[in-house]
């Protein structure tokens, strides 16, 4: 058979599906191995003794994910311990150099990366033999993982915390047990340091930090569509993986949904992702992004944002964009919205668009540029705010 008659039987998404199932396979193999695996691995200079906050100067935090949602689900923790430990220099130890974007402007001291894939096993070694030659007071691993617990065995740090877990306890000098105080995938690695610190911060705030020339461009980029204030705005997302993935079809009624039931004109702009080609509609508005930040910046002044993918949704929330999340098969409790203004819908072919247009319309971004970049700045001074602890506030619909 030959490879472009495979290619349309296993198109991308179906690949990258089978290469989960593999990855799945590969950890549950293993698992068994990791505790000695640590044990051989792990670096001896440790402190069994917790430091004082005085003499915690520099912190190496341990996140080793791809995926956009779980990355921007580390800013609330990011947030939280730069407000415990306003004096120390904060190292981010992530997976992939893309990842940055969604730190930018925070104050991040320096980042590191741990290119952990089978699939470039020299570029892997590289980066994990360069970070043994990093110091560190603390080490934290807010959200347990083998991966991340094989880069925290291999760091120099005096002291090592993570919640407890029996398989990876080689790894770490304090371990503390995982309580269920927040429900929110997020906002569950929160209660990690204040059991060890009273004076740590509860919580972290959720929020990306743009600049101004990001929301003048996205701004820019949202008013280059000609929308006026007597037409809705509304950009959609229709990427995904497994389940979650909506046919055409499914997309074309939800939006008809919408339309049919809107006072007002929508003028739809279908946000494409690198791999895809065609848009949904012939005459669509399309949107391409360069990055993760220029995405965001446009999103914000959308109307709305709908997807059924939670890590573009993620993405928006962060930003202050009103979302509309179609969670046919993702648990909302625990990887739902955190904005106020969010949305969920949970059944796709029963829904009230009629109610939740309704909402959009209450509250629309301001598209004047001064008053735009004002309204920004007036959420950039309250960023301390707390989260919501629970997803009361988005609305099923």
């Amino acid at each position: 058979m030959t490879s472009s008659r495979w290619l349309k039987i296993f198109d991308k998404t179906q690949i990258k599906n089978f290469s989960r199932k593999v990855d799945h396979s590969r950890k549950k193999i293993m698992q068994p191995l990791i505790g000695l695996l640590l044990q051989l691995i792990k670096k001896r200079n440790t402190q069994t003794q917790l430091l004082d906050k005085e003499q915690i100067k520099s912190i190496a935090i341990i996140r080793s994910n791809r995926r956009i949602g779980n990355t921007v689900f580390l800013l609330p923790f990011v947030n939280q311990i730069k407000t415990t430990f306003p004096n120390a220099q904060i190292t981010l130890i992530l997976k992939e150099p893309w990842q940055r974007q969604i730190f930018a402007h925070l104050g991040i001291h320096q980042f590191r990366f741990s290119q952990f894939r089978l699939k470039n096993l020299r570029l892997c070694f590289q980066s994990l033999w360069a970070l043994r030659k990093d110091s560190y007071d603390l080490a934290l691993v807010p959200c347990g993982s083998s991966q991340d617990s094989i880069i925290c065995a291999l760091l120099n740090a005096k002291n090592k915390i993570a919640y407890e877990n029996a398989r990876y306890r080689e790894a770490y000098t304090h371990t503390v047990p995982s309580q269920n105080t927040f429900g929110h995938a997020a906002l569950q690695c929160l209660n990690l340091i204040p059991q060890l610190y009273e004076f740590a911060a509860p919580i972290g705030n959720y929020q990306m930090t743009l600049s101004d020339s990001e929301k003048a461009k996205g701004l820019s980029s949202r008013r280059a569509y000609n929308v006026d204030t007597k037409q809705l705005c509304i950009a959609f997302f229709r990427g995904a993986r497994g389940q979650k993935q909506l046919t055409d079809d499914t997309w074309r009624k939800i939006l008809d949904q919408f339309t049919q039931a809107s006072t007002l004109p929508i003028q739809w702009i279908e946000v494409m992702a690198p791999d895809m080609s065609e848009p949904l509609f012939n005459d669509s508005s399309i949107y391409r992004a360069k990055g993760l930040r220029e995405l965001a910046g446009f999103l914000k002044y959308n109307d709305a944002f709908i997807s059924c993918d939670t890590g573009p949704l993620h993405l928006a929330d962060a930003v202050d964009s009103r979302c509309i999340g179609l969670y046919t098969h993702t648990n909302p409790v625990v990887y739902g919205l955190l904005n106020e203004k969010s949305i969920y819908i949970r059944n796709i072919t029963d829904f009230n668009a009629a109610a939740i247009l309704q909402k959009v319309m209450s509250e629309r971004p301001a598209l004047n540029s001064s008053v735009a970049l004002l309204t920004h700045h007036s959420t950039e001074s309250q960023s301390e705010t707390e989260l919501p602890l629970s997803l009361e506030t988005a609305q099923p619909l």
